[in-house]
């Protein structure tokens, strides 16, 4: 079976209700109140204000998702815009949920399920519990699911995640991002490049970090997945310098299949979880974060898979890299 495909086309973060409510509300008026006809007054029900929310935007920041946590552990108000469901949304959305939940404490979350959407649920670890009920005209289940233990960490991260995803609109701002990444990564970084970003990558301030990062001890690793390597040879791109005096640390790929030769995008991630994402490889503009654990971990499933696919670079090869 093949890796699944991780849509790089949106993000979830957690939501400030006084702050995010316009937003919030968008999502639940087109789903509730307009396309499953739920009152109004039913579908606002006065405990947003106590409750977690989570919000999935698209990369133009539209809002898309949103869900919500109360605190006893009902999980609630999960609704995707109708373009954007089958594609991963509310299962992110709910794993920030639960991640929220088992820091708080909580042994256990339940929902009303709509029976529509009882098996999305039920592939969550959720289980039915007693009848169906009708709820603002609609069937529905109760349905329950156990939280195992939050796990603490060894260490603490570097820096705590933010509840917004830091905003790149120029290279001065991605040069800053992507040292603060190399600067707190431990022992591994991967990225996705076109032509290992001349002006970027090769930025006497990056290389510094990039030569400190990959002699700063063992086990230390570098994998570059590359679309076209030839112009960053043929360049003399400073990068490559590097590369070839530490074969042991920097490995190299080109993408093996078409879906991913077609990927137009570029990102970095590191293995604390940090990254830098750009929808486009050719501009700087792009959202990246130094502690976003759901986002980080969508981008390294993604670029995992693509690194199972991926070949050798020809060129690098050339180069005995």
């Amino acid at each position: 079976m093949s890796s699944p495909r991780i849509d790089p086309d949106f993000f979830v973060e957690p939501a400030d209700w006084s702050r995010e409510q316009d937003a919030l509300l968008s999502v639940r008026e087109a789903v509730f109140e307009r396309e499953q006809g739920v009152p109004r007054d039913e579908e606002r029900d006065g405990l947003d204000p106590i409750c977690h929310h989570v919000l999935a935007r698209a990369l133009d920041g539209s809002p898309i998702g949103t869900a919500r946590l109360a605190p006893d552990g009902k999980i609630g108000r999960m609704a995707v815009l109708a373009p954007w469901r089958r594609r991963g949304v509310g299962s992110q959305m709910l794993a920030l949920l639960l991640d929220h939940a088992r820091a708080a404490g909580l042994r256990e979350v339940w929902c009303h399920a709509q029976l529509a959407a009882s098996s999305f649920y039920s592939a969550h670890g959720f289980a039915p519990e007693g009848e169906v009920f009708e709820e603002a005209g609609i069937p529905h289940r109760r349905m329950r699911r156990s939280l195992e233990p939050r796990v603490t960490p060894e260490r603490p991260p570097v820096a705590p995640p933010r509840r917004e995803p830091m905003t790149i609109s120029d290279r001065a701002d991605a040069e800053r991002l992507i040292l603060r990444i190399l600067e707190q990564a431990r022992r591994e970084i991967a990225m996705v490049t076109r032509h290992l970003d001349p002006g970027l990558l090769d930025a006497p301030p990056v290389l510094d970090a990039m030569r400190r990062f990959a002699t700063g001890g063992r086990s230390r690793r570098v994998r570059i997945l590359i679309h076209d390597p030839q112009p960053a040879v043929s360049g003399n791109h400073r990068l490559i310098e590097l590369i070839q005096r530490l074969p042991s640390v920097f490995e190299l790929r080109q993408p093996g299949d078409e879906q991913d030769r077609q990927f137009a995008g570029a990102f970095l991630i590191d293995d604390r979880g940090g990254f830098y994402f750009r929808p486009l490889a050719v501009r700087y503009e792009g959202d990246g974060d130094l502690g976003a654990p759901l986002r980080h971990r969508e981008l390294s499933a993604w670029f995992d898979a693509m690194w199972e696919r991926g070949i050798p670079s020809v060129e690098f090869r050339r180069l005995s890299i």
